[in-house]
C-alpha cells in the first residue's frame, strides 16, 4: 500500500513519502543493523524522533547496543530472553501468583490487549521483592514486550495488514495509597526502556478503577514519559465500561469488567486465543530461522 506520508500514530504500510528516508536511514545505520529491521521498524524509529535523521540514527544505534548487551549484570541479552529453550519464564509461578495479568483479546483495530491487576500487585510487592529484584522484573517486562510483538504478528496474519501497537489496561482497584519505592523505581526503569527501545508501540493505556490520588501517583512517573505517549493515557474511575467499549468489543473484555469473555487466564499458560500459547510459541520458534526478521 503506497501513498503520501501520513502522521497518524499507526503505520499501516510503505508510503512513497517515506521510502527515501527509510533508505537513507538504512544506509546510515549499516548493513548489519539494517538487516534486522523491517520497514515498519524504520518507520517507528523515524516517527519517534520527528523524522530527524541524526536523532533517529542515534536512537537505532542505542537500541542495537542494548539489544545485544546483557539486560543486567550477568543477565541474558534482550534478544534472547525468550527463545525455544526458554518459552516459560523461570519465575513464571511467582508472577502468576503475585502479578495477575492476562494476555487476552484484541481491540477493534486488532491491537493485542494486555490486562493487569495493578492494585492487587501493589499489595503483593512486599512479598514480590523478596523473590525477585528490579533487574529481574525489567527482564520480565522485556519478555512481555516480546510476547506482545508475537501477538501483533499473529493479529497481522489474521487481518492481512500490519498491526504495530498494543493496548494496555491497568486495574487500580484497591491499590495501596502509599507508593512503594521499589515499585516506583521499577516503573521509571520500564518507562525509560519503552521510550528508548520500543518506540511507537503504544496505542492506548487505560487505567481503570483509579482512586482520587491516582493523578498524583501518575505525576511521580510522568517525567519519564514523553508528551506524545502521555496523550495516549486515559485514567478513569469505576465508571470505565464505556471507555473500554470505545476501544474493544464486549467479547474481548473479561466478564468481571463488564464484557462477555469467560475463563480468562490471569497468568501462564496463555490461551490459544492470545496467539502465544505454549504450543504456538514452540511452533513460532520451530519456524524461525537465523535469517528471520527480528521485530523491535
Amino acid at each position: 500500500m503506497q501513498g503520501s506520508y501520513d502522521t497518524r500514530d499507526e503505520i499501516t504500510g510503505p508510503t512513497e513519502g517515506l521510502r527515501g528516508p527509510i533508505e537513507e536511514l538504512r544506509g546510515l545505520i549499516g548493513e548489519e543493523i539494517s538487516g534486522y529491521m523491517s520497514d515498519h521498524d524504520c518507520y517507528r524509529f523515524l516517527i519517534a524522533r520527528g523524522m530527524s535523521m541524526t536523532k533517529t540514527v542515534a536512537m537505532v544505534r542505542g537500541w542495537w547496543q542494548w539489544w545485544n548487551s546483557p539486560a543486567y549484570k550477568d543477565g541474558p541479552f534482550p534478544s534472547a530472553i525468550i527463545s525455544a529453550a526458554s518459552i516459560e519464564d523461570p519465575n513464571e509461578e511467582i508472577y502468576t501468583d503475585l502479578c495477575p495479568h492476562a494476555l487476552h483479546g484484541f481491540d477493534k483495530s486488532g491491537h493485542p490487549i494486555y490486562w493487569e491487576k495493578t492494585g492487587v500487585i501493589s499489595h503483593n510487592l512486599k512479598h514480590l521483592k523478596t523473590q525477585v529484584d528490579i533487574d529481574t522484573l525489567v527482564a520480565r517486562h522485556i519478555r512481555i514486550q516480546t510476547l506482545t510483538e508475537m501477538r501483533q504478528k499473529y493479529s497481522s496474519n489474521k487481518l492481512g495488514h500490519p498491526v504495530e501497537m498494543a493496548v494496555i489496561v491497568f486495574d487500580l482497584a484497591n491499590v495501596k495509597k502509599m507508593p512503594d519505592l521499589f515499585g516506583i523505581n521499577q516503573l521509571r526503569k520500564i518507562a525509560a526502556m519503552d521510550q528508548n527501545y520500543y518506540p511507537e508501540r503504544l496505542a492506548t493505556l487505560i487505567v481503570i478503577n483509579a482512586p482520587s490520588f491516582a493523578t498524583s501517583l501518575y505525576k511521580l512517573v510522568s517525567s519519564a514519559i514523553d508528551p506524545k505517549t502521555a496523550s495516549k493515557i486515559k485514567i478513569v474511575g469505576t465508571d470505565y465500561v464505556e471507555t473500554l467499549r470505545e476501544h474493544m468489543d464486549d467479547s474481548q473484555i473479561p466478564e468481571e469488567y463488564g464484557g462477555s469473555a469467560k475463563n480468562v487466564s490471569w497468568g501462564w499458560p496463555y490461551s490459544e486465543e492470545s496467539g502465544v500459547s505454549p504450543a504456538q510459541l514452540r511452533t513460532y520458534f520451530e519456524r524461525k530461522t537465523s535469517s528471520s526478521e527480528i521485530a523491535v
